[in-house]
């Protein structure tokens, strides 16, 4: 059984062209942090699905992903995060184009519970 607050890297076999994701799971005091690196498409979604499930399976409180470190993001990893999202998890530190697909398929800010980055 692998450790889920180990870093986690899914690589792409070389010269696939294919995104890779980053993630690293912490607790702090009152909720658990999903830090995600990277980009979120169809070629990460297993990943990012599994890094979801170990993070809300047994956190403490409420669980924040932090995507600041996410280059892109497309409507599958989207529709993971809002399906996956309940009352217990929120979103912080988007921007570019991530914010902009968020915006996008989540205008009213309702599915998807966003909030301010965590560190600078």
């Amino acid at each position: 059984m692998t450790d889920p607050f180990k870093p986690g890297v899914w690589r792409p076999p070389a010269a696939t062209g294919l995104a890779c994701l980053a993630y690293t799971m912490y607790d702090l005091t009152s909720c658990r942090v999903l830090e995600l690196t990277g980009e979120c498409d169809i070629s990460t979604f297993d990943e990012l699905e599994r890094a979801l499930t170990s993070s809300l399976s047994d956190s403490p409180g409420e669980v924040v992903v932090d995507l600041t470190h996410v280059t892109f993001i497309d409507a599958h990893c989207v529709g993971l995060l809002i399906s996956a999202g309940a009352a217990s998890m929120s979103v912080v530190g988007a921007s570019g184009i991530v914010s902009r697909v968020l915006d996008m398929l989540d205008p009213s800010k309702q599915k998807l519970r966003r909030g301010r980055p965590l560190r600078t």
